[in-house]
């Protein structure tokens, strides 16, 4: 290598330019050179000129950030309502557990979006059903004996529907105590999972 000893006018090692930094990683920083435009001369008059050269850029970089801006939400809402649509088992890349593969669950699922999975087991709110008896049962004077009938039938069928789902959940609780990594209560090690995993 030269020394900067060595530099001379005549003979120069370097010259003036302008710098713009950026951060690579914490603690470092990077300079590139700033190209400077030739056909603009080095006067005070150029100096305007070029400030109206950057106003019209940074107009042009804020068009540019702001169909940037758009395309990513666009993208992202995209996105969103693919990962609503449940996917075909051979085209994913996830872990397969094979007990759902043989149970059919996937080919059941496929093409289904969310909102539909979820109305298809999702109870309805109870006040709904509180205020649909309650409207009916006022009905006109002539059916009354049968629709207490069949309204009768229908709490039947509730009170024995509701001590099922009870049953269900409690029952559901009582596994995931079992198998839920934060239960004291766990039982589920990482062998006995994966004998389940495997199981057929």
């Amino acid at each position: 290598g030269r020394k900067a000893s060595e530099h001379t006018n005549a003979m120069p090692l370097w010259r003036a330019c302008k710098l713009q930094t950026y951060f690579t990683a914490k603690g470092l920083i990077d300079y590139f050179l700033v190209e400077e435009d030739p056909s603009l001369p080095l006067t005070g008059g150029a100096l305007a000129g070029s400030g109206l050269a950057m106003a019209s850029t940074s107009q042009e970089e804020g068009k540019l950030f702001k169909d940037l801006k758009a395309d990513i939400i666009q993208a992202s809402r995209d996105l969103d309502k693919e990962a609503e649509i449940v996917q075909d088992v051979e085209a994913s890349r996830a872990d397969r557990v094979p007990w759902l593969v043989h149970t059919g669950f996937p080919t059941h699922l496929q093409g289904l979006r969310d909102t539909e999975i979820m109305s298809s087991y999702a109870l309805p709110r109870s006040g709904d059903d509180d205020d649909d008896d309650d409207g009916g049962g006022g009905g006109g004077d002539g059916g009354d004996d049968d629709d207490g009938e069949e309204e009768g039938g229908a709490v039947d069928t509730d009170i024995d529907l509701r001590r099922i789902l009870a049953a269900v959940e409690s029952t559901l609780r009582d596994a995931y105590k079992l198998c839920s990594d934060k239960s004291p209560d766990r039982k589920m090690t990482q062998q006995r999972a994966k004998r389940l995993s495997n199981f057929r």
